[in-house]
Parts: structure tokens; sequence; C-alpha cells
């Protein structure tokens, strides 16, 4: 079990050393990682707002994602100070409580996107750094 916790620290500390070199590259250069952040983080709403219960469709309407400025993460939940005032109860409904089972829906949507959101971005960061490695 600790050998696993130590490789996903190295993976994260690997991780961490390609973000900061990424941002140090012109905002022309990352446009096209943010755009497919961007996509990404559209497949996950898409698939949350498809499999989150509905009673009201309160918390379905105010779902919504966030891409960064820099585009090297995204956010897909209920973002914004008024919609957690209208759909606070999203996070009971995610995890669960002690009088009321787990509904998951926004873990589902992320584990489902996760493989081709992998794919998509390591494209794409790929065709970056070489774009500006060949001087392009």
């Amino acid at each position: 079990m600790a050998k696993k916790s130590r490789g996903r620290a190295r993976g994260y500390a690997r991780m961490s050393s390609l973000r900061k070199k990424i941002k140090r590259l012109e905002p022309e250069a990352r446009q096209g990682i943010k755009d497919a952040m961007t996509e990404v983080a559209d497949e996950i709403l898409a698939e949350a707002k498809s499999r989150v219960p509905v009673d009201t469709g309160t918390l379905k309407k105010k779902l919504t994602r966030q891409v960064s400025r820099d585009g090297m993460s995204a956010k897909v939940g209920v973002r914004t100070k008024a919609a957690k005032r209208k759909a606070y109860y999203g996070k009971f409904i995610e995890l669960g409580t002690s009088k009321m089972p787990a509904q998951p829906f926004l873990t589902p949507a992320f584990e489902v996107v996760r493989p081709k959101a992998k794919v998509k971005l390591k494209k794409e960061i790929d065709a970056t750094l070489t774009k500006v490695a060949l001087g392009g």
C-alpha cells in the first residue's frame, strides 16, 4: 500500500513539473491545451447532467464547468455562490448523509470520461510541445 502512495506522489511531482513548464509557454501556444481542457470539462458536465437525480431540476440547471485562465485545470459542479445557495444539497446527493444513501453523479461522470480525457489532453500537450520545439 505504501508503494502505491509513493508512486502517486512521484506521478504528481512529474505532473507538477510538466505543468510549470507548460505555464512558461506563450499563451498562444497553450491555447490548444486550454481548448482541449474545455472540451473535456464539457464532456464531464454533460455526463454529470445525464446522471444527476432530478426532483425539481434545480441541481441539474446549476451544474456548470469552469476552466482556469491558464487552461491547466477545470472544475465541474455547482460553482457560483448564487448557485450554491439554490443547489446546496448537491453534496448531500453525491456523498449521502446519515439518513440518505449516496446517489453519486459527478464521480461516475468523471470516471466515464477520464480515459478519453487522458488521451485527448496527452495528444494536445504532445502536439503543443512539438510545435514549440520546432519553433512554430
